[in-house]
């Protein structure tokens, strides 16, 4: 799970890439960034207690 910061207005959350999430150019896939990104919102919400 991630962390709040700066008077929890910036929720941050770090991850490991693995080898089969990043393309021949070796950086981070769209698909892969999408999917990081809906977790960390998933996780921001249950963090701050709105849902």
């Amino acid at each position: 799970m991630g962390r709040f910061v700066e008077d929890r207005l910036v929720y941050r959350q770090s991850f490991i890439i693995s080898y089969y999430e990043i393309g021949p150019d070796k950086t981070a896939t769209m698909e892969t960034l999408i999917n990081l990104l809906q977790e960390t919102a998933l996780n921001h919400v249950s963090s701050s207690g709105i849902a």
